[in-house]
């Protein structure tokens, strides 16, 4: 349960957040928890965040630009296909993140951010040090276990490669990040107490799961709702076995024979969507089977909304376990009863809302808690209500902002002198 601190009253505190950052996000940036929350409610409470980033599309030079207020470096991506260019390419942007050293001199910054970029975590750390500012670690995703993970899975020089960048990953966050960040914000309570254990103090972590916009979250009661329907949204990458579903409505369908799935969302490569059919199809489920593919934002909720139940699936593997899922997120907000497994941020949602049902990541157990929610609509609709209410109260990004705000007011009201680490 994410708890909103209140701000500081030090006169000390109120100046304004100015912060250059570096992230492994490209140009222009599209994930909720980086727009919403920096270029929009903590640039509403006056702060600001200017950023290097590496180009979406290809692009033989980088640039500076200015988006949604905020200054931009943009980094060069050359990318023309084949593994030399792609090495070329990134190498090319590891260099252009080193203006992250010249820019933290700059009066224009009191903190130097590095967000998912581990290599230049160590220039980021140079660059504050030498400039004295406070220096900020955001890590939103256990990549050095999911390297791990994706290594085992492979064979060959992929597999030697993964595996050593998992071991450097996770040298850096235990030498470097962990115990010489000023402060570090992560995704979960649970990646927190995995960083506790890698060093870092508990008091210099900062939570902070995924919300969603209140300003997009609209109630709509002209929907009209699919009583047999469960729907998943999201990515249906292999990787995230998605099949799963498809054996939960294998059982569902024992007792429900009208229930069918709806899979809103398109894979990650070529042959994801057509696995997922050829599953179905071997199930003799392909009937009650459907994929909509990649839709806009609006309109792939306006189909979790016509749904009567929906879902969100995580394999309990140790890089999804510290995870905050988007997904159930926006379904509570849009008012959904919903069954999810028992990761700790899930099990965390369910529990405190009583929007839904938490279950272990097991296909009876899964297909029992959707059929009893199918077979009592009422029931359903109220735990919709109070999903929505909690979000409302809790996960939406202008009430994280505070919490942000909060943990870098704090950061900068410490006047300790940093010590030479």
């Amino acid at each position: 349960m994410v708890c909103i601190l209140g701000t500081l009253g030090t006169k000390e505190a109120k100046g304004n957040i100015s912060a250059i950052v570096c992230s492994r996000d490209s140009f222009p940036p599209w994930r909720s928890d980086v727009v919403v929350l920096f270029f929009y409610e903590l640039a509403k409470m006056g702060h600001r965040f200017d950023w290097i980033l590496r180009s979406e599309k290809i692009c033989e030079r980088p640039y500076r630009t200015t988006w949604e207020g905020s200054r931009i470096w943009v980094g060069a991506n050359p990318d023309s296909g084949g593994y030399i260019s792609r090495t070329l390419s990134m190498l090319s942007h590891v260099l252009h993140e080193f203006k992250i050293f010249r820019l933290a001199k700059s009066d224009d910054y009191n903190i130097v951010q590095v967000k998912d970029r581990f290599l230049i975590s160590v220039i980021g750390l140079l660059a504050a040090r030498s400039a004295k500012k406070k220096f900020v670690f955001w890590l939103s995703f256990d990549y050095a276990e999911d390297d791990k993970q994706r290594a085992m899975a492979s064979t060959g020089l992929s597999s030697v490669i993964l595996r050593a960048r998992s071991a450097y990953i996770r040298f850096l966050l235990a030498h470097v990040i962990a115990p010489k960040s000023d402060h570090i914000f992560v995704q979960s309570s649970r990646m927190k107490e995995d960083l506790i254990n890698l060093g870092a103090e508990s008091r210099k972590i900062t939570p902070v799961p995924m919300g969603v916009d209140r300003n997009k979250v609209i109630e709509s009661n002209e929907i009209e709702i699919n009583k047999n329907c469960i729907c998943y949204l999201g990515t249906l990458s292999r990787t995230r076995k998605i099949e799963f579903l498809i054996d939960v409505l294998v059982h569902i369908k024992k007792i429900i024979p009208d229930a069918y799935l709806l899979l809103v969302g398109s894979g990650q490569l070529p042959g994801d969507e057509e696995f997922l059919r050829t599953y179905a199809k071997e199930s003799s489920v392909e009937d009650s089977v459907e994929i909509t593919g990649q839709l806009p934002q609006n309109k792939a909720w306006e189909r979790v909304q016509s749904a009567a139940v929906c879902v969100s699936p995580f394999e309990p593997t140790p890089s999804l376990i510290s995870c905050s899922p988007t997904k159930l997120v926006e379904y509570m907000a849009l008012g959904k009863a919903s069954v999810a497994n028992d990761i700790p941020d899930q099990k965390d949602l369910l529990e405190n809302s009583g929007g839904g049902r938490c279950v272990r990541y097991d296909v009876t157990e899964f297909s029992d808690a959707i059929v009893d929610l199918l077979s009592n609509p009422d029931v359903t609709k109220e735990m919709g209500c109070m999903a929505r209410d909690y979000i409302l109260a809790h996960r939406t990004y202008d009430r994280l902002a505070i919490l942000v705000e909060d943990a870098y007011r704090r950061l900068l009201a410490d006047n300790a002198t940093i010590s030479e680490r």
